[in-house]
């Protein structure tokens, strides 16, 4: 079985890139796990929504998808 998880920073992780053009927040990390794997990934969750719904973090559900397909043979495109 997999989930996604959020565990909260103590307060948003805020920085900047691209000589101060683009800023960024993190509020936490969407931790995705097996249950016969254990922990796949973690990613940084970019929107409060992610707290509450971490289903929603797109690059967690990429990294579920891909761990069904290539380590379960389970294909949901396929489904």
């Amino acid at each position: 079985m997999m989930t996604l998880s959020f565990e909260e920073y103590p307060e948003p992780k805020r920085w900047t890139s691209d000589h101060g053009r683009l800023h960024w927040v993190a509020y936490g990390n969407v931790v995705v796990t097996c249950s016969e794997h254990g922990e796949i990934h973690r990613v940084l969750s970019t929107t409060g929504l992610e707290k509450t719904h971490p289903w929603v973090n797109r690059n967690a559900v990429l990294w579920e998808r891909n761990h069904l397909r290539d380590d379960h043979g389970i294909d949901l495109d396929q489904v």
